[in-house]
């Protein structure tokens, strides 16, 4: 498997499937749903790296959904040279014609709703029409597609139908340390009381508000700061909430932190038990 990425059992088994569909001439189409932080994203980076695959992106927003398929070009338009530019999925059917691609349609969830008319067309028969009308096909057995869902809004029973349906929890403590050791390739060592305590906040955190938790990543970076600052002897505690608040939440910095902890009956000092779990873990 991927040497960057930690692959539960479950989606280990679901990509050697998927492998097996594409050599035999069905394009997988996989919709990933889970938590921000799950690693759904993460899993279709992962799933090009193992299948030698290139990998192109479309990430979704309320606003333009066709281009995923192309965008028009107002310069090219002035200057008679070209009145488009390829999208994402244009780009991934023409490079299937050469090799395997993977092809991640990130959050459909915040689609707008036009999006679905053109999946509808997309997952059904890989392939699209120009805006000049030319048909662009491409080669099934060398495409996957990847959609990912937060799960904010309910897809048409018509997108699902098209898709192999695979729901992503957030990893457990356990398999945290896997992908939390995996993102940091044994540069620094991290006890377990500390990946405890750093598990802890952000899953209250995550309980809360999971688009405001931090992510295994980010746990991950939160890890080599703390020991930067132990290293360094910074002594003000002000300063380790700051550090550690901004990699835990994406709003609202220490405050938004005890708040949370104090709402979820946890009453204690969450930075000043941080500082004391990184100084026993990696002073001198």
């Amino acid at each position: 498997m991927s040497n960057s990425y930690v692959f539960s059992s479950e989606l280990s088994t679901f990509l050697r499937l998927a492998k097996s569909r594409m050599e035999m001439g069905f394009a997988p189409v996989l919709l990933l749903t889970g938590v921000p932080g799950a690693g759904k994203t993460s899993f279709a980076t992962a799933v090009a790296e193992e299948i030698g695959a290139t990998i192109l992106k479309h990430q979704c927003t309320r606003e333009k959904s066709e281009r995923i398929l192309y965008r028009y070009d107002v310069n090219g338009i002035v200057t008679k040279r070209n009145s488009w530019i390829k999208g994402p999925a244009w780009k991934a059917l023409e490079a299937s014609q050469q090799g395997p691609i993977v092809l991640l349609i990130d959050e459909v969830d915040k689609a707008s709703d036009d999006l679905n008319a053109i999946l509808l067309e997309l997952l059904e028969e890989f392939s699209f029409s120009s805006p000049e009308g030319e048909k662009i096909k491409g080669v099934p057995e060398n495409i996957l597609v990847i959609l990912t869902s937060n799960g904010r809004k309910e897809l048409p029973p018509e997108i699902l139908r098209r898709c192999q349906r695979i729901s992503v929890p957030f990893p457990d403590r356990d398999r945290m340390t896997e992908i939390i050791d995996s993102i940091l390739k044994g540069k620094i060592f991290i006890p377990s009381g500390m990946l405890d305590l750093v598990y802890k906040i952000g899953d209250i955190l995550r309980k809360d508000n999971d688009e405001n938790s931090p992510s295994p990543k980010e746990m991950a970076l939160l890890m080599i700061d703390l020991q930067g600052l132990v290293l360094s002897g910074e002594s003000d505690l002000q300063i380790w909430r700051e550090i550690a608040a901004s990699y835990l939440t994406k709003e609202g910095g220490a405050k938004k932190i005890d708040s949370v902890l104090y709402q979820a009956g946890q009453k204690w000092n969450w930075a000043k038990a941080l500082k004391s779990e990184a100084q026993k873990a990696w002073s001198e």
